[in-house]
């Protein structure tokens, strides 16, 4: 039996252990949670700075005079 340059032999595939597919898989969702988290609390942040931060036509009037 002939190989083509793309063939690769199964025995030739590294595999893992279900254990380590799974802890790989709750990493891989836990660094996606953390951030999400990052990201949630980063926009928080900013509706908090842009909220103290006075809008263009909210400004004291001028006094004349």
């Amino acid at each position: 039996m002939a190989l083509g340059p793309g063939h690769v032999a199964l025995s030739q595939i590294p595999t893992i252990s279900v254990s380590a597919g799974v802890n790989a898989a709750r990493a891989s969702i836990q660094k996606a949670e953390a951030k999400a988290l990052r990201a949630k609390k980063r926009e928080e942040e900013q509706m908090a700075v842009a909220s103290q931060v006075p809008e263009h036509n909210e400004r004291p009037a001028r006094r004349r005079g």
